[in-house]
C-alpha cells in the first residue's frame, strides 16, 4: 500500500471514529478494498427539464435578490452545483446543508471547508432551531438591502434533485406567514424521490413583513459528472433516475466506502454481521432475510416470490434497491459519501479541490438561449 493512500485511509477512519464514538475492532483476515473498480456507468442524467430550468433561471436572474443553494450534507461536494453560479453570477447567496440527521459530518467540518467564506447554515426539516437560523440568515440579507425593493425581496431556492428544496419552501412559508385565519396549505409538492418539481414556480409569498417572495425550482443536475464515483454517489442519494445506474453497482460502491470508514461491517450490520468485500454475499443475505426471490417464467421474464420454491433464485437487484432505500432513509447509521471531507487537509488543499471542480463546471457550454448574444 502506498504511504499517501494509507495516510488518507487512516485519516478517514480516525474522523469516523471521532464523530461516531465507534471504535472498529479489526477482524482477522479482512482488509477493505482501497481501490474501487472503474465501472462503465453513464456520467450524465441531464434531462430536458433541467435545461429548461436553467433557461428560466437565467431569465429571472435580473429580478433575483438572493439565491439559497441546498446541498445534501451526506455528500456536500458532490451536490454542489457550480452551474448555478454560471447562470446567477454575482447574486448574494446562502448555502444550506440539508438532511443533517443522516450525515456524519459536524458543523466544525463544514466550517473548515468554507474556505470561500460563503454564508451557510444547516437545515433539517424536523429541527426548529435550524429553521429559525435560516429565517435569521434571510432577514440579515434582507436588512442589507437599503432600501428594500418596492415589490419586496425575491429569493430563488435551487440545488440538485432530492436535496429538500420544496420542503424548505413549505417550512419557511408556514413559519413566516401569519396563519391566524386557518391552516396554511403547502405550495410545493414533496416526495421522497427526487425530480418531483419539474418547472420553476411562479412567485410564492414567503413573508408579509418584510415583504419576501420565493421561487421554488426543479433539482438540476450537471451535464456530466467528474467521474463514475460521482455518479454512483448520486445514485445512492437518489438524485438521478433509478434506471441510470445498476443498483448492484451502487451498493458495491457503498460497501467500498463503508469498509474504508469502519472495516468491521458497522455500517451494514443490520444486514450482514461480518465485514465483506463481496457485494453478492451481502445482497444474498439481504434477499434471503427479506424474502426477495424470483422465478423465471420466460425469456428475460421473472416473477417475484416471497419464499424459496423450486427453480427460484435470490433477487439481487431487488435486494440492492431495498438496501439503497434503507441508506436513503436511515437516521440510525449516519454516513458520508464525500470522503475527502473526512480527511485532514489544509485550507490550500481544500481550495484546490473546490477550484478544480468549479473550473471544470464553469467551462461547460450549456448553450442556453441568449448565451451567444
Amino acid at each position: 500500500m502506498s504511504s499517501p493512500l494509507l495516510k488518507a485511509v487512516q485519516e478517514v477512519q480516525h474522523t469516523f471514529q471521532r464523530l461516531t464514538k465507534h471504535v472498529a475492532v479489526p477482524v482477522s483476515g479482512f482488509e477493505p478494498r482501497l481501490v474501487f473498480p472503474d465501472y462503465r456507468v453513464p456520467l450524465s442524467d441531464f434531462q430536458g427539464h433541467h435545461r429548461a430550468a436553467f433557461t428560466r433561471m437565467k431569465k429571472l436572474a435580473p429580478e433575483i435578490d438572493l439565491v439559497i443553494e441546498l446541498r445534501d450534507s451526506r455528500a456536500p461536494l458532490t451536490t454542489t452545483n457550480y452551474l448555478l453560479e454560471k447562470v446567477l453570477r454575482g447574486k448574494p447567496k446562502i448555502v444550506l446543508y440539508t438532511k443533517t440527521r443522516q450525515s456524519i459530518l459536524s458543523r466544525q467540518i463544514f466550517d473548515k471547508w468554507n474556505v470561500k467564506n460563503e454564508t451557510w447554515g444547516l437545515f433539517d426539516n424536523k429541527r426548529e432551531d435550524h429553521l429559525d437560523n435560516v429565517v435569521k440568515l434571510i432577514k440579515a440579507k434582507c436588512n442589507e438591502m437599503e432600501p428594500l425593493p418596492p415589490l419586496g425581496m425575491k429569493i430563488l431556492v435551487a440545488g440538485m434533485p432530492n436535496v429538500g428544496k420544496s420542503t424548505l419552501v413549505n417550512r419557511l412559508r408556514r413559519k413566516l406567514i401569519d396563519t391566524k385565519n386557518g391552516n396554511l396549505k403547502d405550495v410545493a409538492r414533496v416526495e421522497r424521490r427526487g425530480g418531483t418539481t419539474r418547472a420553476v414556480s411562479e412567485l410564492i409569498k414567503l413573508s408579509n413583513d418584510p415583504l419576501i417572495y420565493i421561487h421554488d425550482t426543479p433539482g438540476v443536475m450537471l451535464p456530466s459528472m467528474t467521474n463514475s464515483k460521482s455518479m454512483l454517489i448520486h445514485s445512492l442519494l437518489r438524485t438521478v433516475d433509478a434506471r441510470i445506474v445498476d443498483p448492484v453497482i451502487s451498493i458495491d460502491y457503498f460497501l467500498y466506502l463503508a469498509n474504508i470508514q469502519s472495516p468491521d461491517a458497522y455500517l451494514y450490520r443490520d444486514f450482514y454481521n461480518t465485514p465483506t468485500n463481496d457485494v453478492n454475499r451481502l445482497l444474498e443475505s439481504v434477499a434471503r432475510s427479506r424474502g426477495l426471490f424470483k422465478v423465471k417464467t420466460g425469456k428475460n421474464k421473472y416473477k417475484k416470490v416471497k419464499n424459496m420454491v423450486p427453480n427460484s433464485t435470490v433477487d439481487m437487484k431487488a435486494a440492492a434497491i431495498l438496501l439503497q432505500e434503507h441508506i436513503t432513509k436511515s437516521e440510525h447509521d449516519k454516513v458520508c459519501f464525500d470522503m475527502d471531507m473526512m480527511r485532514d487537509l489544509s485550507p490550500a488543499q481544500i481550495e484546490e479541490i473546490l477550484d478544480a471542480e468549479r473550473d471544470r463546471v464553469m467551462a461547460m457550454e450549456l448553450d442556453l438561449p441568449g448565451d451567444r448574444d
